[in-house]
Order: structure tokens, then C-alpha cells, then sequence
């Protein structure tokens, strides 16, 4: 009788978590075989995960759907996009229309399985900006070398005593590169560099034994 008792008393939120721990391998402790083979083979049981199922789906299709909308406005606006952007509005998405697929924990993330069925299912595709490449002179360069070491050997100069100093830019705020695309997009569009930067110089000689604190040489200073 007290185990009758014992198996009526189980909430459906109960029964759910004993469905589940069946179905994924885990033991269920607490209740016996006989309580947990009734609960898991119950139809009512069953009905009430297949609800919940259902529903889950259809949650998951409207944040897809708001989600996808909301990408096709920010690419539209040449707005590059990121796995953790687009992770992150979609946790907002969530609390904002009570969807509860993250059970309204602010510590959980959106899994990077969610996040690969969502960019399968849209066509959403990752490709990178490339800005314009200098040509190389390669027979500048084989002559520079054949020269260089001449040199090094008629000075008797170790790598210790030859230095190189050149300058090179820090942009700031620079734009994202990379980005998600809609699938009928063909090329990222929508860049443009930043021209907030400093220049550097650094120094270093051959060996790498002695490198020179770098010397920032900063912007123009508008008069």
C-alpha cells in the first residue's frame, strides 16, 4: 500500500525526470525497479514528455525565426556578425519572450550544437573580408639576401650585432573581419577601416637576443 501510495504521489515534473534518466542510461535512485518501470511504461507519462516536446519545438521555431529576422537586419546594415553575437541575442530573444528554452538561468548558454542546427538550417555561412594584397618581388628579395649575407661576411658581423627597426600600425576600434552571412550573400560588403591608429616602432637585432622597447610614435597632432 505504501508503495502504491508512494508511486501516486509522483509529480509529472517527477515522472519527466525519471523518463529522462531512463531513456540516457542514468540510475534512477530512490524508487524501486518495479515504481520506475511503471512510471517510464505509462502512457500518460509518455503523453505528458511528448507535449513538452512538441512545445519545446515550437518554441525553438520562433526564436529561429524572430533570430533569423533579426540577422538579415543587422547584415543588411553591413553589421559583421560572430558566434558570440549572435549566441547572445538569442539568449536575450529568450527572456525577452518568455520562451524558457534555457529555463531562465542567466549562467546558460545557447550550446554550440543549437547554435550549428541554426546556421545549417538558414544557410547562414561564415566568410572573411580580404583587403587588398601587395604583389611580393620575389627576385628583389633572392637579390636583398645574396647581398645581405655578402656583407655580413666581408664585415665579420655576428647576428648578435645586426639590428632591424621598422614601424608598423595599431588601429583602434578596428572592425571585425570575419563574419555570418545570409546565404544569398556572396561577399561581406558593408566594411570600412577604422582610421583611429598609432605607429609603432619596434627593434630588434638578428639573434632576437636584444629587442629594443618599442617607441610609439602616435597620431598627427591636428593644429
Amino acid at each position: 500500500m505504501e508503495e502504491l501510495k508512494a508511486h501516486n504521489s509522483l509529480t509529472i515534473e517527477k515522472k519527466r525526470e525519471i523518463i529522462l534518466k531512463v531513456e540516457s542510461g542514468t540510475l534512477v535512485l530512490n524508487l524501486c525497479e518495479d515504481q520506475v518501470n511503471n512510471v517510464y511504461n505509462n502512457s500518460d507519462s509518455k503523453a505528458v514528455m511528448s507535449k513538452r516536446k512538441t512545445l519545446h519545438e515550437s518554441r525553438n521555431n520562433q526564436l529561429d525565426k524572430v533570430l533569423y529576422e533579426w540577422l538579415k537586419v543587422r547584415r543588411s546594415e553591413g553589421v559583421p556578425m560572430t558566434h558570440d553575437m549572435i549566441k547572445a541575442q538569442a539568449k536575450e530573444f529568450n527572456q525577452d519572450l518568455n520562451l524558457n528554452l534555457l529555463n531562465n538561468t542567466d549562467s546558460q548558454e545557447f550550446s554550440n550544437g543549437w547554435f550549428y542546427r541554426f546556421v545549417q538550417c538558414h544557410g547562414v555561412k561564415y566568410i572573411s573580408a580580404t583587403g587588398e594584397r601587395l604583389s611580393s618581388d620575389t627576385r628583389a628579395v633572392e637579390d636583398f639576401i645574396i647581398e645581405f649575407e655578402l656583407m655580413k661576411s666581408e664585415e665579420d658581423l655576428s647576428e648578435e650585432q645586426i639590428f632591424n627597426a621598422d614601424e608598423f600600425g595599431v588601429m583602434w576600434k578596428y572592425i571585425q573581419r570575419s563574419t555570418y552571412v545570409i546565404a544569398y550573400e556572396h561577399s561581406p560588403g558593408g566594411f570600412k577601416d577604422n582610421m583611429e591608429r598609432l605607429t609603432i616602432m619596434g627593434c630588434s637585432n638578428m639573434a632576437g637576443t636584444c629587442k629594443m622597447r618599442p617607441m610609439v610614435i602616435g597620431k598627427a597632432h591636428k593644429t
